[in-house]
């Protein structure tokens, strides 16, 4: 990497697509050592969450929209738990292809990896033991990791966040590198964080279903969090903790155990030819926190006043059209999820500007996050407009809390459907070109870092995770395709929609449209 570059800029910048470094004649991927998705602990004691789950009743709609803001209900039963564990993470299909059988999971993953990993801390929920545990999708269990209460460990490795002192559910989520990076490289730390975001998103909508509140937390001390998780932060690593607050009081423990005291867990992670990640491990280290001094608060991006824009740059401004009442029969939270699928691709045809307008309305209403206030947003969202019903085809950008995109006027560039111009950008996939609009995240990293250091490099990537996953569901909800892409031409992309004079870099992309009924 760069040198007197933030570091997660220069790493950004060295994991860069362009037309030629996809064709520069990398070997073929070694199947050999493919790395396993699961990671079992072997002798640790067992809790079978069973067939029994109770999934949640609410509207798919609604609970995007909510974003962890609930209420206070616990957990309660092994059923409750259960089902918030599948709806995030467990197994909803399989694929039979000759030679191989693999299963989909609930979340969505690059490359269908999954190098998320979940943990739970569990306190008060009936028939189950208080301790630390690790979720297994492949046979709906928990395994017990380590017996009794911590909630003051990860408290205080959090910098005394409340919500931990009355949950009686909080779930960690960790990813493992190699399993992204086998396939992607370096790269692989993006789609690492995002695959986490995403997860993220359907906790979050499950779990505020229940009307339960789940809170996002970034900020934590990570060798405290990998220590009690027992895992290297290296390897393998913390990236994200979601407590489910119940308003309960908490009663300090007279036998007080330190994050010291934990005795070491035995790691089952192991793969055959595993390549060091310098680019990956450089990153998470600059953008791990030593102690609490060091947490960032995000103060919201500043407004642009109409001096800040050139004047002829931004055309028509449409408003959302959100129904006052939105009926959508058999479209429950629980369902949705289940069904969500990435589209392989879609028909080249338009979608009404109303299902557009459902798809931002409720998906970009924030999320309960320590690190934002009032559901504030990290990132900047472009909408390329290709076939929208009452909609001149273009770029436009998005502003959520006007509830209106704007069209920008691309110099040299007249009104017409840019599907050539997308399909290039990412990758020159055709699905992207034939769906009917392509959002943007996008982020001035260096503006960003310089005032919140690296760790806001994980939160950008986090949020469009969340966001990516809201889309989705909102998407399938209304009867619409959607699919991430976390491949492009990084550089091409910010020209294209240009930001790249003021620093701006393109985050992720999400495609929607009528999907193709082509398997």
């Amino acid at each position: 990497m760069e040198k007197n570059k933030a570091l997660a800029i220069a790493y950004h910048d060295a994991t860069k697509h362009s037309f030629l470094s996809v064709r520069s004649g990398d070997l073929p991927l070694d199947w050999e050592i493919k790395p396993s998705e699961y990671k079992i602990y072997k002798g640790c004691p067992k809790t079978d969450l069973g067939k029994e789950m109770v999934f949640p009743d609410l509207a798919a709609l609604e609970a995007v929209k909510k974003g962890g803001y609930g209420g206070t209900r616990s957990v309660m039963s092994i059923p409750i738990l259960a089902g918030i564990l599948h709806l995030s993470y467990g197994h909803t299909a399989k694929k039979v292809y000759p030679g191989t059988t693999y299963y989909l999971r609930s979340s969505p993953s690059a490359g269908a990896l999954y190098p998320v990993e979940v943990y739970l801390h569990i306190n008060g929920i009936d028939g189950i033991a208080d301790g630390l545990y690790h979720y297994t999708p492949c046979d709906s269990s928990i395994y017990l990791l380590r017996g009794g209460d911590f909630r003051e460990i990860i408290s205080e490795a959090t910098g005394g966040d409340r919500a931990i002192l009355s949950a009686d559910l909080t779930i960690i989520l960790s990813t493992i590198f190699w399993r992204s990076a086998w396939k992607y490289k370096e790269r692989a730390y993006r789609y690492c964080l995002l695959d986490t975001g995403h997860l993220a998103g359907n906790i979050l909508a499950a779990g505020s279903s229940f009307d339960m509140g789940p809170s996002v937390i970034e900020s934590f001390v990570d060798s405290d969090i990998n220590h009690l998780l027992g895992i290297d932060g290296e390897r393998e690593a913390a990236q994200l903790i979601i407590a489910f607050e119940t308003g309960k009081s908490y009663i300090p423990s007279l036998n007080k155990v330190g994050i010291c005291d934990l005795p070491k867990i035995k790691d089952p992670l192991g793969y055959q030819g595993e390549a060091a990640l310098s680019l990956i491990n450089k990153l998470h280290s600059a953008s791990s926190y030593k102690d609490r001094g060091e947490f960032m608060k995000f103060a919201g991006k500043e407004t642009l006043s109409d001096d800040d824009e050139e004047e002829d740059k931004i055309g028509d401004i449409s408003r959302l059209a959100i129904p006052d009442k939105v009926s959508m029969p058999n479209a429950k939270i629980g369902d949705i999820i289940l069904r969500r699928r990435s589209s392989r691709d879609f028909q080249k045809t338009n979608i009404p500007f109303a299902a557009l307008s459902l798809i931002l309305h409720y998906s970009f209403q924030g999320y309960r996050s320590d690190i934002t206030e009032g559901g504030s947003m990290l990132l900047d969202t472009y909408i390329v407009i290709n076939g929208v019903d009452g909609m001149r085809p273009g770029l436009y950008c998005f502003n959520r809390d006007e509830g209106c995109i704007a069209k920008i006027k691309i110099r040299g560039v007249k009104d017409r459907d840019l599907r050539d111009e997308v399909t290039y950008l990412c990758l020159e996939q055709r699905l992207c070109g034939n769906a009917s609009a392509v959002f943007f995240f996008t982020a001035d990293l260096k503006n960003m870092i310089s005032r919140y250091g690296e760790r806001i490099y994980r939160s950008i990537h986090l949020e469009a995770g969340i966001l990516g996953e809201n889309i989705y569901l909102s998407a399938k909800a209304i009867g619409i395709g959607a699919t991430g892409i976390g491949a492009f031409y990084d550089d091409d992309a910010a020209d294209f929609l240009t930001i790249s004079r003021t620093g701006g870099k393109v985050i992720y992309v999400m495609a929607i449209g009528i999907q193709s009924n082509d398997k």
